[in-house]
């Protein structure tokens, strides 16, 4: 079976998982569908609630689709570890920005399975 790409985002893995739980509930799935979801599913360290607030308030403050997709999926939980994924943001934030965004971070993160 031949794909055609139409169009592509950045997303990031809590996205992911949503997506495939979307495809999953409508039926039929190749393997590939349900063994990308088993592995998505070990990795989210964000609370489906937290996705979508996280992703606003992100927005809110500046940052760019790909960094906001590395934050949802990493969920850094430092600063140091937050000031590692953005190397594709064009401006500097600073350390209370940064604070801030880990303070909001860590309230929507789910406990190790």
């Amino acid at each position: 079976m031949a794909f055609e790409i139409k169009s592509s985002e950045d997303v990031s893995i809590p996205e992911v998982k949503q997506i495939l739980e979307k495809r999953l509930s409508e039926g039929e799935v190749s393997d590939v569908v349900i063994r990308t979801y088993e592995y998505v599913r070990k990795f989210v360290k964000c609370s489906e609630e937290g996705v979508n607030k996280l992703k606003k308030f992100l927005k809110e403050k500046g940052f760019n689709d790909k960094t906001i997709a590395m934050i949802l999926s990493i969920c850094p939980t430092t600063v140091e570890e937050l000031r590692t994924l953005l190397v594709f943001e064009d401006k500097s934030y600073d350390t209370s920005v940064l604070e801030e965004v880990v303070s909001e971070v860590k309230k929507y993160l789910v406990s190790e399975k």
